[in-house]
């Protein structure tokens, strides 16, 4: 898939203005496992899989992806 290909797929997902502005290879990363997580087990549950659902993502990168934010003025963390 051709980066502007792929930019173009991931331009419909919720949260697209976090690839408008600049990151680093990392956050590009982890959002895109991130989202490919949330599509396969949305086609999991689709097909009537049951939670604990366990897909690839999970399988190369053991376990759960969890990113969090802290904001530096307020110090809030935000988990996902």
């Amino acid at each position: 898939m051709q980066s502007l290909q792929l930019r173009a797929a991931l331009q419909g997902r919720k949260q697209y203005h976090v690839l408008c502005v600049a990151q680093d290879a990392h956050e590009f990363l982890n959002y895109l496992l991130n989202q490919m997580s949330e599509v396969l087990e949305a086609a999991e549950k689709e097909r009537g899989a049951k939670p604990p659902l366990n897909t690839w993502v999970h399988d190369i990168f053991q376990g759960k992806l969890v990113n969090e934010t802290r904001c530096l003025q307020c110090e809030t963390i935000t988990s996902r």
